[in-house]
């Protein structure tokens, strides 16, 4: 057998993985071995591919240490770290993030056109455009459909009430609405 081949027994024998794992992953068509063989490159790339990045992987680090020990180069992708992004969001030129509507990323230039954001406070920008975009397409599904949808208020409603309360959270948060604002109501009457 070549030496990028290992069978099953390979991997939860050499691998310190258990057999359990292997043949659930197999199972679960994460991993295929052809007549109870495969390339090791060739299992490293489609678990990769296929594996729940939430859960904890022995499998690949497996399939590296096999592979290292048969002085088989290999990549392995590690990873990521909870909450990390795997792909950094596409942004245009001026920073502005390609994805939200022409509105916002006109609302996004006004904003930083009048006030200096820090980088975390760019993030709460973001999400304030996020949130109102998302509130303008359920705003939408609503005109379309009406408020009423099978007999109950339709999905969209709550959405956009979500999405607009998140906005003006968003928006309290960096402090743009911060300027005094006239007494609500009448004014007092004096000489009484």
């Amino acid at each position: 057998m070549p030496k990028d081949q290992i069978t099953i027994a390979d991997l939860y024998k050499g691998g310190g993985v258990s057999k359990n794992s292997v043949y659930k992953a197999i199972r679960a068509k994460k991993l295929t071995f052809e007549d109870g063989k495969a390339s090791i490159t060739k299992l490293l790339t489609e678990w990769n591919s296929k594996r729940d990045l939430a859960r904890s992987d022995r499998i690949g680090p497996a399939l590296v240490a096999i592979a290292t020990a048969r002085g088989i180069s290999v990549t392995s992708r590690e990873k990521p770290k909870r909450g990390a992004q795997t792909d950094a969001p596409a942004v245009d030129a001026d920073g502005i993030p390609m994805h939200l509507s022409p509105k916002m990323r006109d609302f996004w230039k006004t904003i930083i056109a009048e006030y200096v954001l820090e980088s975390d406070a760019l993030l709460i920008l973001q999400v304030a455009c996020e949130s109102w975009d998302a509130a303008e397409v359920a705003r939408a599904l609503l005109d379309k459909d009406g408020m009423i949808l099978n007999s109950r208020r339709h999905p969209a409603f709550t959405m956009q009430t979500t999405a607009y309360s998140t906005f003006l959270k968003a928006m309290r948060q960096l402090g743009i609405d911060e300027e005094p604002s006239a007494p609500v109501g009448r004014p007092k009457r004096s000489g009484y």
